[in-house]
């Protein structure tokens, strides 16, 4: 098992720290109220992937595969969500102002994920990519989900921390507005890749 918790932590790293909607979301929230507030949001993320992989291990990936229609509700349940968190940021006001106002909650955050289907294409990838049929396959899958779970978190902690380095440079409340919509659009622009 060790040899596959070594053999995963690449593929983990590539796809929780390549940019996604999780990981927009993180730094566009980070710019906004620091990294120390969105730690739940970071959690969330960390730990529905790391659910996700169990569910694609343990059956409910043979499902998505054999029930289109299913994987069809998902990514349009995922793209209203993106949307809704791209109107979050557009409209969040910048960090003085923001005192009140709370960021994305760590159940926000697992439901994100589980409406994301990048997140599935890492689950699914990492199952049928990685493990051995011949094997005992919980075991397998205990790991890749666990060491992926543990490197989504260093990876979107880096997400947060370039966000509230971005958080420090933005000076005005313009510059802020104008990094808001930008992430904005960018997170509501990789709804485009969903169906693509």
């Amino acid at each position: 098992m060790l040899e596959l918790a070594l053999v995963i932590v690449p593929f983990a790293f590539s796809m929780t720290a390549s940019p996604g909607p999780a990981n927009l979301m993180v730094a566009a929230t980070a710019t906004n109220f620091g990294i120390a507030r969105i730690v739940p949001q970071i959690l969330g993320i960390a730990v529905a992937l790391f659910a996700m992989i169990l569910a694609a291990g343990f059956g409910l990936g043979e499902i998505l595969l054999r029930l289109p229609q299913i994987h069809g509700a998902l990514k349009y349940a995922g793209a209203a969500y993106l949307l809704y968190l791209g109107y979050r940021i557009a409209t969040a006001a910048p960090p003085r102002i923001n005192a009140d106002r709370k960021p994305v909650s760590f159940l926000g955050a697992v439901m994100l994920q589980v409406l994301n289907p990048k997140g599935w294409i890492i689950a699914l990838g990492a199952v049928t990519a990685f493990t051995r049929p011949t094997e005992e396959m919980s075991g397998q899958v205990l790991v890749i989900a666990g060491v992926t779970g543990l490197i989504a978190l260093p990876s979107m902690a880096i997400w947060g921390l370039l966000g509230e380095a971005a958080g420090r440079l933005l000076q005005s409340a313009r510059a802020f507005r104008v990094f808001n919509l930008t992430m904005a659009g960018l997170l509501v622009a990789s709804i485009v890749t969903l169906f693509t």
